[in-house]
């Protein structure tokens, strides 16, 4: 997901992350068991929205994303069908600092 400058800070793409998701989920959906996110390590804003979500962080995945000319390490994280969606512990700082 992505979003302009202008509308971050809002909680626009919190909730429409958490819609989506809830959705794939969704035996009337795609009645997905398991989402996978991951971006640029260190990418808070995008962290503040999958944990807001309910992912759970999984750890670091090294060199994972291509960006520019160069391969960066990604943060990691899922969310299962049967997850609460609550913000979970265990996000790097400053995301724990959220809480």
């Amino acid at each position: 997901f992505w979003l302009g400058a202008p509308h971050r800070s809002r909680g626009v793409m919190s909730e429409a992350a958490r819609a989506v998701c809830d959705w794939a989920l969704r035996p009337e959906g795609l009645e997905l068991s398991r989402i996978f996110w991951r971006a640029i390590a260190g990418n808070i804003g995008s962290a503040s929205v999958a944990r807001s979500c309910g992912f759970r962080f999984e750890g670091l995945s090294r060199a994972a994303l291509p960006h520019r000319d160069q391969r960066l390490d990604a943060w990691c994280a899922t969310l299962l069908a049967t997850d609460s969606r609550d913000p979970q512990p265990g996000w790097p700082a400053p995301l724990e600092a959220l809480r």
